[in-house]
């Protein structure tokens, strides 16, 4: 039997400290998890709309909608990931802080930098999948990514230009044609 000022033993302080560790993650990873889904999702749509009227021109609109969704995530995500995670430890730890959860395990013996590890475990996970995606994922899609985008402005060009009609104005200039040669 244990004295009442008796320490716990090391089991039941490393499984106090496992819960605790994995209820600080869900406070920080639910609203991560969050913040990068409207992030992204906000992101996502204003690339849509910067490139909406050459896939509205486009012979395939919705395949090239995927594709540019597709290739323009990388981007995104590089941005979006790092954001998301700041706001995830601001509002986890906020909440935590709000409602005294942070002085009531510090009264039980926790120790509050033992409560940042998982953070720490967290900010390292995040930095690896941020810098992978950079270093991996970049570089193999942004070839792809641009000329998609000349392709589709190519394209749009093109569609205005009629033999025998200037063309409407593009960036101050018109475009006359006199003939065309015919489709190979």
């Amino acid at each position: 039997s244990r004295r009442p000022d008796e320490p716990p033993s090391s089991a039941i302080r490393t499984a106090f400290m496992r819960l605790t560790n994995r209820y600080v993650l869900r406070e920080i990873l639910a609203p991560t998890a969050v913040a990068f889904a409207i992030y992204t999702g906000f992101m996502l749509i204003r690339g849509l709309v910067q490139f909406s009227d050459l896939l509205l021109q486009s012979t395939r609109p919705i395949h090239d909608v995927g594709l540019v969704l597709a290739f323009s995530a990388p981007h995104i995500v590089v941005l979006t990931l790092p954001i998301a995670f700041l706001l995830g430890i601001l509002v986890g730890i906020g909440r935590l802080s709000q409602d005294s959860e942070l002085i009531a395990l510090r009264a039980a013996g926790v120790d509050l930098f033992g409560l940042y590890r998982p953070i720490a475990l967290l900010a390292v996970l995040f930095t690896l999948a941020t810098g992978l995606v950079m270093t991996v994922v970049l570089p193999k899609t942004n070839p792809i990514f641009y000329g998609m985008r000349l392709q589709l402005s190519t394209y749009a060009i093109t569609q205005r230009i009629q033999p025998g009609l200037f063309s409407p104005e593009s960036g101050g200039r018109r475009i006359f044609a006199e003939s065309a040669l015919p489709e190979r």
